[in-house]
């Protein structure tokens, strides 16, 4: 990685180490593997989010709240994220989901999750299959039109295969939390 290093490359390799090291504090070290490829993500993070950084450097001149800073930061990450998950870039989806940041996030415009943009918008079915992976993916949570993922990915999924995985997590879920659902009309009943 020969690529310049900028202001904002340094925070998240210095934010993704604070999370490191809070979640191994009580005397475990990183396998030298894992660190590698922890690095590696986390470059393919920095690559992905690199315009940011003079977007950062703007707000730094203008004497922006360090608060507002780091919550425009997170924001701009889930809007990464939830655009990586449409264009099936797993190795941003990896790193962002390693650095600890909520997989969960929705769109402020759409209220769409990076599960529904995969389910509709990806040509490749990897991103939705690294989700399905990770054990805090809501697969109940609805857009502001109201559907689901799996309604997406019924409607627009090319992988018949993710369709089928994310209906049954999302039966899995629903029953997790005594809610019925029914598929035929992708309606819901809250007993």
């Amino acid at each position: 990685m020969n690529e310049p290093v900028d202001d904002f490359s340094l925070y998240m390799r210095n934010l993704v180490s604070e999370l490191k090291n809070v979640q191994y504090q009580k005397g475990e070290e990183i396998h030298k593997a894992m660190k590698d490829v922890l690095d590696e993500t986390i470059d393919s993070l920095i690559r992905r989010t690199r315009g940011l950084a003079e977007k950062y450097a703007a707000a730094q001149e203008k004497n922006v709240s360090p608060l507002v800073q780091r919550e425009q930061k997170l924001l701009d990450l889930g809007l990464a994220f939830f655009e990586a998950a449409g264009y099936n870039d797993v190795p941003f989806g990896e790193a962002y989901i390693e650095a600890g940041l909520p997989v969960n996030f929705q769109h402020p415009v759409s209220g769409k999750t990076a599960l529904h943009e995969t389910c509709a918008y990806a040509i490749h079915p990897d991103f939705g299959y690294m989700l399905l992976e990770v054990k805090d993916c809501d697969f109940l949570i609805r857009d502001k039109r109201g559907r689901l993922p799996y309604q997406d990915a019924y409607m627009f999924c090319r992988s018949v295969d993710l369709a089928d995985k994310i209906r049954q997590k999302t039966l899995e879920q629903a029953a997790e939390r005594n809610i019925e659902l029914d598929f035929s009309s992708f309606e819901i009943k809250i007993p």
